[in-house]
């Protein structure tokens, strides 16, 4: 009898031993320890600047003419630059071309284009530019954002300065005069029957002496209004100064 009881036993515990091995719990998985602080911020991915878009082509122009007399007179009286030399006789020149987008006016934009300009190129910008270091500058400040090239930005610039006629109130000034800016206005009408009143605007310094005429034009250069804020106008009384 006993021997069947202790059978018994050891059928018992091997019965248990097996229940347990089957139902053990769990592991649990050790949480990962937290990341450790150096102090210091982590850098955020700096994000490329988004280069500036040409301004779209064909959406109209500023020509800006200047009264060489004018600038000498403010700007170099010394008569140290081509422009400005004594006897140079020089008259209406060009200061630029803005390129006027639907967005307003665009500057120094990307570009593939050389700054430098090819010599023929060169030469005949001499013909209508004081210098050359001002025709590097406007390609890069203004023609970048013309949409053209620079060859056609410059063929552009010309085809407009060639356009227009030159009032007579700036013929053959030999002294300063004082005139109605109304007069001065007509005055460039008459000698540029395209131009309506409102695609002129009137650049002067101080004392009324005029400084620029600047043109509104469409991306035909044809003649449009000018924006309200198209610069500085002038007085009802415009001071004209002869060249040197």
């Amino acid at each position: 009898m006993r021997r069947y009881a202790g059978l018994l036993a050891l059928v018992l515990l091997a019965i248990a031993g097996a229940f347990l091995r089957d139902h053990k719990p769990p592991t649990s998985t050790p949480a990962a320890p937290p990341p450790v602080s150096t102090g210091q911020a982590q850098p955020k991915p700096q994000v490329p600047a988004k280069p500036k878009a040409a301004a779209p082509k064909g959406d109209g122009y500023i020509l800006a003419l200047t009264w060489s007399p004018a600038f000498c007179v403010s700007e170099d009286p010394q008569g140290n630059t081509a422009q400005c030399r004594i006897g140079a006789a020089k008259g209406l020149l060009v200061h630029g071309l803005w390129p006027e987008g639907r967005a307003g006016s665009s500057e120094y934009c990307n570009t593939d284009e050389p700054e430098r300009l090819p010599d023929d190129l060169a030469k005949r910008v001499r013909g209508y530019m004081p210098d050359l270091g001002l025709a590097r500058h406007e390609w890069k400040k203004h023609g970048s954002c013309s949409g053209l090239s620079q060859r056609d930005y410059f063929n552009t610039m010309e085809r407009a300065y060639r356009a227009f006629n030159q009032p007579s109130v700036l013929d053959q000034v030999s002294y300063s005069r004082t005139l109605n800016r109304n007069d001065v206005v007509k005055s460039i009408t008459d000698a540029n029957p395209a131009l309506a009143a409102n695609a002129i605007s009137l650049q002067c310094g101080r004392q009324g002496v005029l400084s620029e005429i600047r043109l509104c034009l469409d991306g035909n250069l044809s003649p449009v209004a000018c924006a309200a804020n198209s610069g500085r106008g002038c007085p009802a009384t415009v001071t004209i100064l002869p060249p040197r």
